[in-house]
């Protein structure tokens, strides 16, 4: 089972990466392996549809769980020969890259989107952080998305303990 609509999004990401990409539709896809990454025959898929992201691990449980039902559905139905193996549509392939600590850092984030959906993504790793001008590295623990602007609500300032933010 795979957390995304293969061939799209295959790799070691792909629940962040529709996210991060602010995908209204995902979903979870059963298939055959075979020597290449996320590249087997689909059995069967199922999409999901977020008008709004939760963060990373309530998706990663919804996916989970509806990828549980799915398989627990395709494999009799593949092993009684009523599914028909279908080949993924190759050149339609997008891969995902691996997320590093450092991709947290939202210094340079152009929109307060992408920084909501960067804290969503990376929720609760690497978790998203950025840098004052003395350096010193802010983790944000809490924050939310109203009226268009990205509302930090609580951080962990470099060498001491979470509290709440407020913009100097």
């Amino acid at each position: 089972m795979h957390p995304s609509l293969l061939p799209k999004h295959r790799g070691a990401t792909p629940i962040e990466t529709a996210m991060l990409l602010d995908e209204k539709e995902t979903g979870v896809t059963v298939m055959l392996v075979d020597k290449k990454m996320d590249h087997g025959p689909i059995l069967s898929q199922e999409i999901v549809t977020y008008e709004s992201w939760p963060l990373k691990p309530e998706v990663s449980i919804n996916l989970a769980t509806i990828g549980g039902v799915l398989l627990a559905k395709t494999i009799p139905a593949y092993i009684a020969g009523e599914i028909i193996p279908q080949t993924q549509d190759h050149k339609a392939a997008t891969f995902t890259k691996k997320i590093q600590k450092q991709d947290g850092d939202i210094t340079d984030t152009k929109t307060d989107r992408e920084k909501y959906l960067k804290y969503l993504a990376f929720n609760p790793w690497p978790g998203i952080f950025f840098f004052t001008e003395q350096g010193a590295r802010i983790k944000i623990t809490k924050a939310r998305f109203e009226n268009n602007s990205f509302i930090i609500e609580r951080i962990i300032p470099e060498g001491k303990k979470e509290q709440d933010y407020t913009s100097q």
